[in-house]
């Protein structure tokens, strides 16, 4: 399972991975990001997360904030 996950964000461009974590995340996908970023070890993996992390500051959440249960 990890090698499909893996394949499939390597597929996405970075662009693509901040829109799909701002979409299924909405104001979290900071967070989301940053524990993706503290979790692994892996060097490309962390250059991507702080590639993502970066756009999602550049384009702060514009929807409604509620509750996420």
């Amino acid at each position: 399972m990890k090698e499909a996950v893996l394949a499939s964000l390597s597929a996405m461009t970075d662009d693509e991975l901040a829109a799909f974590a701002r979409k299924t995340a909405h104001y979290r996908a900071e967070d989301l990001v940053r524990n993706a970023l503290r979790e692994t070890s892996d060097r490309e993996l962390r250059s991507r997360a702080r590639e993502v992390l970066h756009w999602l500051r550049k384009n702060p959440y514009q929807g409604p904030y509620v509750p996420m249960h």
